[in-house]
């Protein structure tokens, strides 16, 4: 039968959708009932990670292949097998598919003093809101188009680094960073700003 206006139909009633709930806090089989609902789904997660490698690796290459090596550090995080599956961005620093080709650091005029940066995924469009602490021990001395930070050791001779800011690898070189790079000048600007006293 069709509600009158302004009435609620009494199929979308509250007592016809839902059945009444008892609360009794004597009651300790409502915590068992609970408790054995809860290891199904515990169960079930545990079987996430026993999915077999080759899978695994399908959906690490997923992101890889869209640049998404954030996410790929995440996936890798997972659990044991999850990372025994997949390769080690770490320990391949030079391999390209960890490069971070399709990223850009958008506010590098705007940095923040705690490290962190803003940087966009152009092929996906996504933005990622990073805090990098390992800026703090380096001078900034460029970013590239492909995502990577050129870095200066604070500490004369100003050893030159390359970082990826998504898998954390740093490539060190022994040349030191040649002055007229302008590590002088970011030291200036870094006391104009009142940001030396790190």
């Amino acid at each position: 039968m069709p509600a009158a206006p302004g009435e609620v139909p009494t199929a979308l009633t509250t007592a016809s959708v839902l059945p009444a709930v008892k609360t009794n806090e004597n009651n300790r089989s409502f915590l068992e009932t609970s408790l054995s609902a809860v290891r199904p789904a515990m169960a079930s997660a545990a079987d996430w990670c026993s999915l077999q490698c080759d899978l695994i690796r399908r959906v690490a290459d997923c992101f890889l292949n869209t640049n998404d090596v954030d996410y790929y550090m995440d996936f890798r995080v997972v659990c044991h097998n999850w990372r025994s599956a997949t390769d080690d961005p770490r320990n391949s620093a030079s391999h390209a598919r960890f490069y971070p080709w399709e990223w850009i650091v958008i506010d590098e005029v705007f940095q923040s003093d705690d490290g962190r940066r803003i940087m966009l995924n152009t092929y996906t469009g996504r933005f990622l809101h990073r805090k990098l602490q390992l800026l703090l021990d380096y001078y900034v001395v460029a970013t590239s188009f492909g995502g990577f930070f050129v870095l200066a050791d604070r500490s004369p001779p100003h050893t030159t680094c390359l970082f990826n800011p998504l898998t954390g690898a740093l490539i060190c070189f022994t040349a030191p960073m040649p002055p007229e790079v302008g590590v002088a000048d970011i030291v200036l600007l870094q006391d104009l700003l009142g940001l030396s006293g790190r």
